[in-house]
């Protein structure tokens, strides 16, 4: 008797991280978006900006995505190690409630806090707003910023050394012959010896 045909199934390994990634990643996509469901600006909803933060050799670079936030509605602030930015989005006057059919946009207060990793100079922050995105430019701390450290070996050492004039209490040319700085002021001129 003949035995049919069965083709060989691989075999798949079950990863279970792949599927917790997976699940985190639904979960925050199911709490990030607002619900689609009618909702009216006026409606309390906090809501979050997206923020970039990356850090440049003396300083990090935080932007913030606040489009319909006026630059006198954002305040910012630094306490210790942490950045605070406060705002408020405002809906428009223009459009009557009974007009929505859905809201996607959120209207209402927000706050975002960065805890930095390293000290900073909270002196020279600037900050800038153009279409819709804030742009903070916050320089790190002076002890804290990478210094180059040069490597003098003896030969460089003695090579600067006589690059450099005496002391002050001898001209090279009196060096030789051992003629001090009160002598040199008494004399008007020296002549040279070979």
């Amino acid at each position: 008797m003949m035995e049919r045909f069965r083709p060989r199934r691989r075999a798949v390994t079950w990863n279970p991280f792949r599927e917790m990634e997976e699940m985190e990643r639904m979960m925050e996509e199911s709490f990030s978006r607002p619900m689609m469901r009618r909702r009216f600006p006026e409606e309390e909803y906090v809501w979050t900006p997206s923020i970039e933060m990356y850090e440049k050799e003396d300083k990090y670079i935080i932007r913030m995505e606040i489009p319909g936030v006026k630059p006198e509605q954002v305040e910012i602030s630094i306490s210790g190690d942490t950045l605070t930015v406060k705002g408020e989005r405002t809906p428009p006057e223009d459009i009557a409630n009974k007009d929505y059919q859905f809201c996607e946009v959120c209207y209402g207060s927000f706050v975002r806090s960065i805890t930095l990793p390293e000290p900073i100079d909270a002196d020279r922050i600037e900050a800038n707003f153009e279409n819709g995105l804030l742009d903070l430019r916050v320089p790190k701390a002076e002890e804290i910023k990478p210094k180059q450290i040069k490597i003098q070996s003896r030969q460089s050492q003695q090579e600067s050394q006589a690059r450099e004039p005496l002391a002050g209490k001898e001209s090279i040319a009196e060096a030789g012959r051992g003629v001090s700085e009160k002598e040199q002021e008494n004399k008007t001129s020296i002549p040279y010896e070979a």
